[in-house]
């Protein structure tokens, strides 16, 4: 799309950047950690630096990648924009780790449409392994209302070992789509909460997406971590 664009006419320099394997490309990056907090920065061919940052997640190196082209054209070291980079701090909701209990992670993502929900779970995915990854969705934009994303909504959360959608019962799309027939879906913050309770257990990672406050389910899942432990510590001390 990008590509057909530019063929319309641009009257700016350009730069290129890309991931690994993509040898061509003015700028790219060569994961060292899978999740991609480690890397290496390449200008074309030739190794510039390391980036050790906090952020995770192919979206966000493209992201880095951007940013220091752009400081770069403007005058800007790449050694210095990497010193930046490693000393950002994410915005909230963009994978915030809003609390830990009992060894349960709870995240809150602002992902809400396929693209941004598959890169924010497969950025968990690499930086958590094999532990059990529970995300909870909440297809709130009107282009989700409107069953817009419905065909690529599957294979978003495939990385994911259990997905929770939260589905009001006017979204006939969902309710008459057989691909999602596997898929657990629940009407309220109430329910999924209830669906949950019982089902989690230590090591998991729970990861909210919304672009809305979600009815402060984080904090209202933490409250309920909480209450289950203060629950399992009273019997073993009874």
């Amino acid at each position: 799309m990008l590509d057909r664009v530019l063929e319309r006419g641009c009257w700016t320099p350009t730069q290129s950047f890309s991931d690994e394997h993509n040898l061509v490309a003015d700028w790219r990056y060569e994961k060292i950690s899978a999740d991609g907090s480690q890397c290496n920065i390449y200008q074309r061919r030739n190794l510039i630096g390391q980036l050790d940052w906090q952020l995770i997640g192919d979206h966000n190196l493209n992201n880095a990648l951007a940013a220091i082209a752009a400081a770069h054209h403007v005058g800007v070291t790449v050694q210095d924009a990497i010193k930046a980079l490693a000393s950002f701090k994410n915005v909230k909701r963009r994978m915030e780790l809003r609390g830990v209990v009992n060894q349960v992670s709870v995240y809150d993502d602002f992902a809400h449409h396929p693209t941004a929900i598959k890169t924010t779970i497969d950025a968990l995915r690499a930086k958590v392994g094999d532990d059990r990854i529970i995300a909870i969705v909440d297809p709130r934009s009107n282009t989700m209302r409107m069953g817009c994303h419905k065909d690529r909504l599957i294979d978003s959360v495939a990385a994911a070992d259990l997905t929770l959608f939260n589905i009001p019962d006017s979204y006939n799309w969902y309710l008459d789509t057989s691909p999602f027939a596997n898929i657990q879906s629940r009407s309220s913050v109430k329910e999924i909460l209830n669906y949950l309770k019982p089902r989690i257990k230590a090591g998991d990672h729970l990861l909210f997406m919304s672009n809305g406050s979600f009815e402060n389910i984080h904090s209202r899942m933490l409250e309920q971590l909480q209450e289950n432990e203060n629950t399992t510590s009273q019997r073993e001390v009874g």
